[in-house]
């Protein structure tokens, strides 16, 4: 994704929201991704056996990453995200090129775009697929999240933290990397109403047998 190009993700890290282009930059090497996963499982699984995936998702027919409102504004990757880095920016840490140029690859797709990619990868025929919505976890600490908001800030930041820091790390540096860090968790904690809101995500299983 280069400056200037129509591909360049301005102003977020994540592709909600993200202009046509960019969000079709993703499918494409998302896609080009799993048709290679998939080929390397070919390679490994006896004729008769079973491959199963679970990955998350998006429902079909939904042209943004992530569904209702509330799921949208309490995504790790979207709101707090790019809020946190917009203060590093503010804050003269880094410029808006260093935010830009970042992107969180990850693409949630749909069970069209997984079907699609097995049948180009052949040698496995879907046994199943099915899409299960699934309840956010902080869903049932939110009573105690609202008396204490930090450890909110804190847990959402430890989420994140779990699966993407080596990355951001490798980009930011580890002083950069614990400073966005604590504005999000910062940013997480702040508001009140934004921590009431129930959320979920969508999560996709698939069975194939390999033929």
């Amino acid at each position: 994704m280069e400056k200037g190009s129509k591909t360049w993700n301005k102003g977020r890290v994540w592709i909600q929201g993200a202009e046509k282009e960019v969000v079709e930059a993703y499918a494409e090497q998302s896609d080009k991704d799993l048709v290679e996963f998939l080929k390397c499982r070919k390679e490994e699984i006896v004729v008769g056996g079973v491959l199963f995936m679970l990955m998350g998702g998006r429902p079909s027919g939904l042209v943004g990453q992530v569904s209702d409102h509330d799921s949208r504004l309490k995504h790790l990757f979207t709101t707090l995200m790019d809020q946190a880095w917009q203060d590093l920016v503010d804050g003269g840490l880094i410029k808006k090129e260093i935010r830009d140029g970042f992107n969180i690859p990850v693409y949630m797709r749909n069970t069209e775009e997984i079907a699609a990619a097995i049948e180009r990868c052949g040698g496995f025929k879907i046994e199943k697929m099915e899409i299960l919505k699934i309840d956010d976890p902080m869903n049932a600490k939110r009573h105690e999240f609202m008396k204490d908001p930090d450890s909110y800030g804190r847990a959402m930041a430890n989420l994140i933290q779990a699966g993407l820091k080596p990355m951001f790390e490798a980009y930011l540096g580890t002083d950069l990397t614990h400073k966005l860090f604590k504005r999000y968790a910062n940013r997480a904690a702040s508001n009140k109403e934004f921590i009431k809101k129930n959320s979920f995500y969508f999560v996709i299983a698939v069975s194939a047998i390999r033929v």
